[in-house]
């Protein structure tokens, strides 16, 4: 074996250097330069501002991960190897909006997350429709019928663990400013008696504060955080000191890349739309 494989690379290299395709190596070095501003590594090479544009952007770094997902996402017991196989249908079991895309199925091989035209969350009515018997989804699940969460999540994701389900919704009852919200909004709902049709819940971006900060919201508000700049999603996605969740995301990292390359190449889009007379040009 060690004797034929020098062999086939040689014959390789001619076969490459016969038909004008010769490939070669470019080694780009260890990825140890630190960003002065924000602490990001890289590569030499690498554009310096791409991680945080030499300080103009400023994030509060993302809160401590509980322990639990922790677990699930680092963890080498059984338990954790099926979360992490099924990673994305258990964020969907617990999302609060459905995520409306085309999703081109690839054929076996390596995993990639590919998608075609706009990608859109939805979130529905507070409370399922009465009048065709609907069962719960997304949204609703946490605040109509909540004895039966667990069996309200299954019904819509099968193959799923309801104990490592039942974890993280309990996990999320606790740490989710959003979930209390609902909470709320089902309390008033219930109060409201036959006016309980005219309950509304807003979610409303604050657009000013400055774009550059975002602060999580907290249980008394309601926030819909949609980063607006390139620089947002690539300063999360780098490498730092320390572990990075998003980073451990496996295919749900993905899902989460497309998505907010898809914001941004849809708000510079509105841009120039809305801009015409500025930019002076035509779509």
């Amino acid at each position: 074996m060690s004797s034929t494989r020098p062999t086939l690379i040689a014959r390789s290299r001619r076969r490459a250097r016969a038909t004008g395709r010769e490939s070669f190596s470019h080694y780009l070095g260890g990825m140890n330069v630190r960003c002065e501003h924000c602490g990001a590594f890289r590569w030499k090479a690498e554009n310096k501002a791409l991680c945080c544009a030499n300080g103009q952007v400023t994030l509060p770094p993302l809160p401590r991960t509980p322990s639990l997902l922790m677990k699930l996402l680092s963890g080498t017991d059984l338990k954790a190897k099926r979360f992490r196989e099924k990673f994305r249908a258990y964020n969907n079991a617990l999302a609060f909006a459905s995520l409306g895309v085309n999703e081109e199925i690839l054929p076996p091989g390596v995993y990639c997350f590919k998608i075609h035209g706009e990608v859109h969350h939805s979130i529905g009515p507070l409370m399922p429709d009465p009048t065709v018997n609907q069962r719960p989804k997304f949204a609703q699940i946490y605040i109509y019928d909540t004895d039966n969460e667990i069996e309200n999540r299954t019904q819509w994701n099968d193959g799923l663990d309801q104990e490592i389900l039942a974890d993280l919704q309990r996990l999320l009852h606790v740490v989710n400013p959003f979930v209390k919200n609902y909470k709320h909004a089902s309390d008033v709902t219930a109060s409201s008696g036959d006016q309980a049709g005219q309950v509304k819940m807003i979610l409303k971006a604050d657009s000013s504060k400055d774009g550059r900060r975002y602060s999580l919201p907290t249980a008394s508000e309601v926030a819909v955080i949609l980063p607006n700049q390139p620089f947002e999603c690539s300063h999360r996605l780098m490498v730092r000191q320390g572990v990075n969740i998003v980073l451990q995301g496996g295919r749900l990292f993905q899902q989460y890349v497309v998505d907010q390359y898809s914001k941004m190449k849809a708000h510079r889009l509105k841009f120039i739309q809305h801009n015409q007379s500025s930019l002076r040009a035509e779509i």
